[in-house]
């Protein structure tokens, strides 16, 4: 009796954090809307022209294709001029010309040439747009370049501040390994764009947070209702670019620090009960605040939001192009030439630095299957949401930093001071002799 209630009492407590973690988010981009359009149109305007194509920042490679198709439709919510906020925040709307794109359409109502009183309106009712509640106050007051200019500066001061911290608390081979996963995401290219933006923060964030507070995240188990929160900010915010690395990047680091040492199939038990629960936490804020948007929305406007909704996530799952051939898009656009060359020099450092005898291999196989588990998820996203992976591979390929950084924190484990391998205990020789029979 006392295990069933205690089990609806955590059931309890998930869908309490919900209902309040939704209620807040949508009342908050209802507040959003009650500010006033005059500056956030004038300075979508000053600049709309930059929204014209979705070109590349460095031509030639996928990886740094921008999404300004994405960011278009984002400003163009921000911009609109709804009568009702209740009703704007459940419907988020924006501006458009009958055949033309997203970006076509800012340069047209806000570049000085179209009306928006004989604009045709399109719902993007499906997503939260939490991000909303930050950037239309922002528009306030800088238009969207000078913003992407703040954006880059704040991202890149994340990333250097992570690094530094990484460094300083647990040493160059974690600090090397964020690194490598923060390259992997071409940082560049997530600092130009909103949309990218959107899972960059709450990854970021929660990174540092299990740096700076990993005591009391992991040891108090607190990290249950972290990951829980971590998933729901990343819906409330992303509008579904590569959201799984917001689990698969805390969720390696959290292995990390725990230091599992798993010598056998028994041992495995710990570092997979935590994975699971981890995952199952973020999942549940994820599609549970995500259901919670459609809930809400349904109620504001007395019409069910769920069907449309559910419609286009069976669309976007469906096998159009198949499935391998969308693995294969995301893992070339993802090992790109630069990608292979920061990973070569990675390998050749760490071979010299085994050569000189100032580190030393050891090859724990159980300890990295938590590891390899972790690098799977990319590719069970690829398959589950193989139309989107397929026709967005540009941006989705960062799904696959999760595998990136899972491998290097293995390669990183596995390398060991001269010091620290005489520490550990030497394995029993087998004997040479045979067994009686």
């Amino acid at each position: 009796m006392k295990v069933e209630g205690s089990k609806l009492k955590f059931i309890a407590k998930i869908a309490g954090f919900l209902a309040g973690f939704s209620v807040l988010g949508f009342l908050l981009i209802a507040i959003s809307y009650t500010l006033p359009r005059g500056n956030i149109t004038k300075h979508v305007s000053e600049s709309s022209e930059a929204y014209a194509s979705d070109s590349s920042w460095a031509p030639g490679l996928a990886a740094t294709r921008n999404d300004h198709f994405s960011d278009a439709i984002i400003l163009g919510i921000a911009a609109y001029r709804g009568e009702n906020p209740i009703e704007s925040a459940a419907l988020t709307q924006y501006y458009a010309v009958p055949g033309q794109s997203p970006m076509d359409s800012l340069a047209y109502f806000y570049g000085g040439e179209g009306n928006t009183d004989q604009a045709e309106t399109i719902d993007y009712a499906r997503y939260w747009h939490g991000y909303l509640v930050f950037l239309a106050p922002l528009l306030e007051f800088f238009n969207p370049s000078e913003l992407v200019f703040l954006n880059v500066i704040v991202q890149f001061a994340l990333i250097i501040v992570l690094i530094v911290l990484a460094y300083r608390r647990y040493g160059a081979k974690l600090a090397v390994a964020l690194a490598v996963f923060v390259f992997s995401l071409s940082p560049v290219t997530v600092a130009l764009n909103f949309q990218y933006s959107a899972v960059f923060y709450p990854t970021i964030l929660a990174l540092l947070a299990i740096i700076l507070w990993d005591k009391w995240l992991l040891e108090k188990n607190h990290y249950w209702y972290f990951f829980l929160l971590l998933g729901s900010a990343t819906v409330f915010l992303d509008l579904l670019t590569y959201p799984l690395v917001s689990l698969g990047a805390p969720l390696a680091l959290v292995f990390y620090l725990r230091r599992y040492q798993i010598k056998s199939a028994r041992e495995l038990l710990p570092p997979l009960r935590t994975g699971v629960l981890a995952s199952v936490c973020w999942g549940i804020g994820y599609a549970g605040a995500w259901a919670f948007k459609w809930g809400i929305s349904s109620l504001v406007l007395g019409r069910n939001m769920f069907s449309p909704a559910l419609s286009q996530i069976l669309y976007r799952s469906g096998n159009d192009f198949g499935h391998l051939e969308t693995i294969r898009l995301n893992f070339i656009t993802m090992f790109n030439l630069p990608m292979v060359f920061v990973l070569a020099v990675l390998a050749f450092a760490a071979i010299t630095l085994i050569l000189i005898k100032k580190a030393h291999f050891v090859c724990q196989k159980w300890s990295m299957l938590p590891y390899l588990i972790l690098a799977a998820f990319p590719f069970i996203w690829y398959y589950a949401f193989a139309n989107h992976s397929f026709v967005h591979h540009w941006f989705t390929y960062r799904e696959l930093s999760i595998a990136v950084f899972a491998g290097t924190l293995v390669v990183a484990n596995s390398i060991t001071k001269r010091k620290e391998r005489e520490k550990c205990p030497k394995k029993r020789k087998k004997s040479t002799k045979q067994r009686s029979i």
